[in-house]
């Protein structure tokens, strides 16, 4: 993602997933960012599974996953391949 301003020997800083990004020519604009975690997973039928849920789940369908947070966890594939990803 571009900055809001064109810089030049700016200051930038990160904390977790937060990014900022100030001076470099431009003393009253500061550019933050937070950073998205965004994965889709396919998950065909028979498929154990477990991504921030506390407990492993199993899906008797074909489904597709999304969270927009940092993933952890597995997929249990069966029979199959994995068809899809980050």
């Amino acid at each position: 993602t571009p900055l809001s301003v064109a810089r030049r020997g700016l200051a930038g800083a990160s904390v977790g997933d937060y990014a900022v990004f100030a001076g470099g020519g431009s003393d009253d604009t500061v550019d933050a960012y937070q950073i998205k975690y965004i994965a889709s997973f396919q998950i065909v039928p028979n498929t154990a599974y477990k991504f921030t849920e506390s407990s492993e789940q199993t899906t008797s369908i074909a489904k597709t996953i999304k969270y927009n947070q940092k993933v952890t966890g597995y997929i249990k594939y069966k029979n199959s391949k994995v068809v899809g990803g980050m």
